[in-house]
C-alpha cells in the first residue's frame, strides 16, 4: 500500500475516525464499489455528511480521493510491468479502459499509454504537473 501512503501523505492524516475508516476501506480493495452512496451506507453516515468530512479533512470529495488512489495504483502497474492497459484498468477499479484514460487525463494531464511511454523513455516517474505533461 505504498501508493496509499503517498496520497494520504499529501495531506495531514485525517483526525476523523469515519474518514480514516473510509480510507482504509478504499485502500483494502480499489476495485470494490466506492461510490458515494455505497461508502456512506457502509459507514452509517449520510452522503452529505461524508462529503463534508472529506472536504474538511482531505480537501477533496470522496470520489476525487478514490480516483487519485486508483490513478496512483495504475501508475505503479504501468511503471513496473507489461500488463495491458485494459487489465490494469480492471485491477485498479476503473470500470473500463476509457474511464481510466479519462481519469489519467484529469489527474495527470496525460493518457495511460503516453504515461507508460514517457516513464520508460525517461526511466523515472514524470512530474504530475499537467503543463509539463503535454
Amino acid at each position: 500500500m505504498g501508493r496509499l501512503r503517498r496520497v494520504r501523505g499529501a495531506a495531514p492524516a485525517p483526525r476523523n475516525p469515519t474518514v480514516r475508516r473510509a480510507l482504509d476501506l478504499v485502500a483494502a480493495d480499489l476495485s470494490a464499489d466506492h461510490r458515494l452512496a455505497t461508502m456512506a451506507a457502509g459507514l452509517a453516515v449520510s452522503e452529505r455528511h461524508l462529503t463534508r468530512l472529506f472536504r474538511r479533512e482531505l480537501g477533496s470529495t470522496p470520489a476525487q480521493f478514490v480516483e487519485r488512489l486508483r490513478v496512483e495504483a495504475a501508475q505503479a502497474r504501468l511503471e513496473s510491468g507489461d500488463a495491458i492497459v485494459r487489465e490494469i484498468a480492471k485491477a485498479c477499479g476503473f470500470g473500463s479502459q476509457e474511464t481510466m484514460r479519462q481519469a489519467f487525463l484529469r489527474v495527470l494531464g496525460v493518457a495511460p499509454s503516453a504515461y507508460r511511454n514517457r516513464f520508460r523513455l525517461a526511466g523515472h516517474r514524470p512530474a504530475a504537473d499537467p503543463q509539463t505533461q503535454g
